[in-house]
């Protein structure tokens, strides 16, 4: 009996992970890409990468493309899916955090982000307002960490503790802080004023750890027009750090908005206005929604999109803005996609413009009365291929997977996978 004993031990054991593997399988969701108009093969090499939380600690990435659909998991949350993607991924001793967005920095030699937190009301304010660096030198693997005290010039109350935007240059972190001071709306929550806005540029040092202001401009309002730093429009490329600076009429309620990008050159240390402004559509009716401006970057070219819908339209507007940011011109003002609608209430989550195509994900759902809405089940979510320059709709594809509940939807290349 003591001899047999260990061996019916190892046959529960066996058994249990016998069970386990067959339960896990019968529990995987059944992913589709279901073509809805055109075929997948407008895809080209673009696929769409999503992630969904499986319980407390795992987290199952899928891979839909025109061929075919990979599904895999992972024990830890990936990072968020953007130009640091493969590096991320490649460096999770350090990218642990999911989302650290815009304060990502990389170089021939070092890889790293930015940490920042709001104050508590216990806080001192010693410790409220400093950041934290997280570095990794790429040629010896050394991994460091040091806290750096914010000078008290920085206007947290209008701008926050963070900063909006990083690049590092010369072993050097730079970073802008902007904001806009005495915001003014009125009781319904519209608009109003504000006294200026402002961009400041800080550096902190990767040797010495110290941080110091590098330069500063203000954006002042004109005679006629209120000038305010656009908090959705903010990126790097090629040296330079990018903002928008939108000028509303103070007289007049015109549906769109004048906006000028400027930079910060990191290398001649100087600000400098594009000037060739847009005019992105940009109001809100009760009936018709118009969304925050959403930005991409690709090989020198910045596009613009802005989403407007309405609940009793039958097609959602996307409006494309393109900027060559090389020669400062304009490829794209104001050019106007319309897509079905899948469901009433419709939101971009992702779009990029690559080869003269427009990726757009979106998901959807229906509105059950006017204090219900549904965000679970009913969701749809889609992915549109339009043709950039006939505007014509080539695809629309159902991401499916039995659940429909993502935690975000990525427009990659194949090779950045």
């Amino acid at each position: 009996m003591k001899k047999s004993l260990p061996r019916l031990i190892l046959l529960a054991v066996l058994a249990s992970m016998i069970f386990i593997c067959i339960f896990t399988q019968m529990n995987i969701p059944k992913y589709k890409l279901k073509d809805i108009t055109g075929d997948k093969k407008e895809l080209d090499d673009i696929v769409i990468l999503t992630q969904e939380e499986q319980g407390l600690y795992n987290t199952r990435q899928t891979i839909f493309s025109k061929d075919n659909i990979k599904t895999k998991s992972f024990s830890k949350e990936l990072p968020v899916m953007d130009e640091y993607s493969k590096l991320k991924v490649k460096n999770r001793d350090i990218f642990e955090a999911s989302d650290v967005g815009n304060l990502t920095y990389k170089d021939d030699e070092n890889i790293g982000f930015i940490e920042y937190k709001y104050p508590r009301y216990d806080d001192s304010v010693k410790e409220s307002y400093a950041i934290k660096v997280n570095n990794k030198n790429l040629k010896t693997n050394k991994k460091t960490d040091f806290k750096v005290q914010l000078p008290s010039s920085i206007k947290y109350d209008w701008c926050g503790p963070g900063p909006s935007v990083v690049y590092i240059y010369n072993n050097e972190i730079y970073m802008a802080y902007s904001g806009s001071i005495n915001v003014k709306h009125d009781e319904e929550g519209k608009f109003k004023g504000l006294d200026k806005g402002f961009i400041e540029i800080y550096k902190v040092n990767l040797d010495t750890h110290k941080i110091s202001e590098v330069n500063k401009i203000d954006i002042n309002n004109s005679e006629e027009k209120f000038n305010i730093v656009d908090d959705n429009i903010k990126f790097v490329n090629e040296d330079k750090m990018y903002f928008m600076v939108n000028s509303i009429n103070k007289n007049s309620q015109d549906d769109k908005v004048e906006s000028n990008l400027m930079y910060y050159d990191v290398k001649s240390n100087k600000f400098e206005y594009i000037k060739v402004p847009l005019h992105i559509k940009q109001s809100e009716s009760d009936y018709m929604n118009i969304s925050s401006p959403k930005c991409s970057v690709n090989e020198n070219k910045l596009n613009i999109i802005v989403q407007e819908d309405s609940y009793y339209a039958k097609d959602t507007d996307i409006h494309l803005y393109s900027v060559d940011l090389k020669n400062e011109k304009i490829i794209n003002e104001d050019k106007v996609y319309s897509i079905d609608k899948v469901r009433h209430i419709s939101e971009v989550n992702n779009f990029k413009v690559i080869n003269n195509k427009l990726y757009v994900t979106m998901n959807s759902h229906d509105k059950q009365d006017s204090d219900n809405v549904r965000l679970d089940l009913d969701n749809k979510y889609n992915i549109f291929v339009l043709d950039e320059k006939t505007k014509k709709l080539l695809y629309n594809g159902e991401l499916y997977n039995g659940k429909r509940i993502y935690q975000g939807e990525y427009i990659l290349k194949q090779n950045e996978l």
